[in-house]
Formats: structure tokens, C-alpha cells, sequence
């Protein structure tokens, strides 16, 4: 398989998606908690830029109706991780 590495900055923007009931029952199914189900939506190298990210994505939820939470995570510092080439 086909791999190339990815850094992640050290400040991390966390979205979580406020799914359908459905959805959720069928992500309990398979052992997955749909209430604590957070996807990397951005990082940064400085906290102003993850502040500045973070408030442009909250207005952008609030006006296409997408019901998401965001955090910022501090990872203390930027990772490199190996994902698969689709």
C-alpha cells in the first residue's frame, strides 16, 4: 500500500458533527460513540491563527444550518502521521 506523511501542527481545530438518531444507532452498533466522535478539521502553527480559522468555520456552520461543535486541542507540539494514498 502507498503511504505518504502528513504533519499536524501543533494547535488543532476538532469538529464534531451533530448527527441524525439513526446514524448514531448504527454507529453504536459497531462500538463507536457518536457523541465522542471528533474529526482533524485544521491545525496551525500559532494559536491566533487557529482563533481566526476557528471563528470563520463557527460562522460558516451557523449559515449553511450544519449543526458542529469545533474545539481547539494544544498538542504541545506538530506530528508527522502516515496515511494511505486513495
Amino acid at each position: 500500500m502507498n503511504t505518504y506523511q502528513e504533519t499536524v501542527n501543533r494547535y488543532r481545530i476538532l469538529r464534531h458533527d451533530d448527527l441524525p438518531e439513526t446514524l448514531k444507532a448504527k454507529l453504536r452498533l459497531h462500538d463507536i460513540d457518536p457523541d465522542d466522535l471528533w474529526s482533524l478539521a485544521w491545525s496551525f502553527e500559532t494559536l491566533e491563527d487557529a482563533e481566526e480559522k476557528l471563528s470563520e468555520e463557527i460562522n460558516r456552520a451557523a449559515e449553511f444550518g450544519f449543526k458542529r461543535t469545533y474545539k481547539i486541542v494544544d498538542n504541545g507540539e506538530a506530528s508527522t502521521i502516515e496515511r494511505p494514498v486513495w
